[in-house]
């Protein structure tokens, strides 16, 4: 925002594609015009909200539930040395907060840096993230410079920043410390990558502008729609200037959201003017366009449903067949490519290669009735849905069914004349030396405190029960 002539003017964010230029005299290539697009496109992410969250969203469906891997025709000391690698790729977090961080840098850049560190004896390394924003690179991305000086305080090129060089990773070399850098593949580009949505940025900024003009004039309550003529006179400029500083601080916020346009003029017969400047019905053009704002972003992004990141979407109130639909499309066709993305960079350091997998979120299901889980579900499967452990307990199916026949009572009498080692043969526990007898009634021989009930009965050990008579 700019003064001239008492005249305010307005600029707009320049949302161009960025120029990765070479330097004379210059190790790195500029990431941009000002070196500074990195950090633009954070600025995007933290201040758009529909950005925001789509970005957010993708970060948790890639990381699904978390790595696993597959422990057939593995031997013992790799599982051991897999499982290691994904408990701790450093020594201060693991696999899983790793790589939400590199997950969270290729949706948002285009690509993420790893720092390998060689461990002592070169057995295996260590890998961290390093922040997208600190990295530049040489031409061919054979060295690479981190530093956080690359801008200044005020946000503009620093052009003597303080670096340090590190070689790019080459796992045929010995290398005490090294960058790896992923990149997604755009044509026409070589040293640096940009984001998939590089084409919904002006929808972005927009979007972030729109909110910020509103949280402006809820500011302000002259809004910057307001002209104050003044008709007494054309001051000299110091009086001009006096008078707009008065204004000003009247008026508008500690932080100048918005402004008063003041004008001045030569008519003595007439008394200050105060004019609406707002262009009327400004809710239906902003309601237009939020409208096309969201949908450009949501394209920029690849969203095939709204629905999925959260967004309600008129006409589609409970259309969960659809959103069934765009879960599968978009775990399919979006989620799984980035996942192998994810797990081609982590296996090439993991100590067993090719081994790491990431487990996908669970697709969403149908809605089945009770009946109908309660017959293509087995006892366990259902206690898992509402997360309880499975049963200790495998029950033989001939004897347990024939006593489900019977009434409680019945049962409990039948149960009653079974030794412990029958018992145990029901509920599929192996037998012990001297249950082969019938024990005395629990009336006689247990205390109080070791009554049961019969549920507790059907599931507890011989050996609890044993040493205090059977319970009741």
């Amino acid at each position: 925002m700019s003064y001239k002539n008492n005249i305010i003017t307005l600029k707009f964010t320049n949302d161009k594609v960025p120029q990765f230029v070479e330097q004379k005299q210059k190790e790195w290539v500029k990431y941009g015009e000002e070196n500074n697009y990195p950090q633009y496109l954070v600025l995007l992410f933290n201040r758009s909200a529909k950005h925001n969250a789509i970005i957010t969203s993708k970060q948790l469906y890639i990381a699904g539930k978390g790595w696993i891997f597959d422990q057939s025709a593995m031997q013992g000391e790799e599982v051991v040395q897999l499982q290691a690698f994904i408990d701790n790729p450093n020594p201060y977090e693991t696999l899983n907060d790793l790589s939400k961080k590199t997950i969270l840098d290729n949706e948002l850049f285009g690509g993420c840096y790893l720092k390998v560190v060689a461990t002592k004896g070169n057995k295996g390394v260590q890998i961290y993230h390093v922040d997208y924003c600190d990295v530049r690179s040489n031409d061919d991305n054979t060295e690479f410079y981190y530093s956080n000086e690359w801008l200044d305080i005020s946000g503009n090129e620093n052009s003597n920043p303080e670096f340090t060089t590190y070689p790019a990773y080459d796992p045929n070399k010995k290398q005490a410390e090294s960058i790896y850098y992923y990149k997604s593949y755009r044509p026409n580009l070589k040293t640096y990558t940009l984001p998939e949505y590089i084409g919904a940025v002006p929808a972005i900024i927009t979007d972030a502008e729109i909110a910020n003009f509103h949280r402006a004039e809820i500011q302000n309550s002259f809004k910057g729609s307001k002209m104050v003529t003044f008709v007494n006179g054309v001051p000299s400029d110091d009086e001009m200037n006096a008078t707009k500083r008065r204004l000003n601080k009247q008026f508008m916020p500690t932080d100048g959201a918005g402004q008063i346009v003041i004008d001045f003029a030569d008519d003595k017969d007439r008394v200050a003017i105060i004019q609406d400047l707002d262009s009327g019905n400004f809710q239906d053009k902003y309601n237009a366009l939020n409208d096309t704002i969201q949908q450009e972003i949501m394209v920029g992004h690849k969203v095939v449903s709204p629905t999925i990141f959260g967004v309600r979407v008129e006409g589609q109130l409970g259309a969960r067949a659809e959103m069934i639909d765009a879960f599968n499309l978009f775990t399919n066709t979006y989620v799984s490519p980035k996942q192998e993305v994810q797990e081609q960079i982590f296996n090439i350091f993991a100590p067993v290669k090719g081994k790491l997998k990431i487990k996908q979120l669970e697709p969403i299901m149908p809605s089945f009735s009770e009946q109908t889980l309660q017959t293509i579900l087995t006892k366990d499967e259902l206690r898992g849905i509402i997360g309880r452990k499975p049963l200790d307990v495998n029950v033989q199916s001939t004897d347990a069914d024939a006593l489900s026949t019977l009434s409680p009572l019945v049962a409990t009498k039948v149960l009653n004349q079974l030794t412990p080692n029958e018992v145990r043969k029901i509920i599929g526990k192996a037998p012990l030396d001297g249950g082969d007898a019938i024990l005395p009634s629990a009336d006689v021989t247990a205390p109080n405190e070791f009554k049961f009930s019969k549920q507790t009965k059907d599931l507890i050990d011989y050996e609890t029960f044993s040493k205090y008579g059977e319970p009741t």
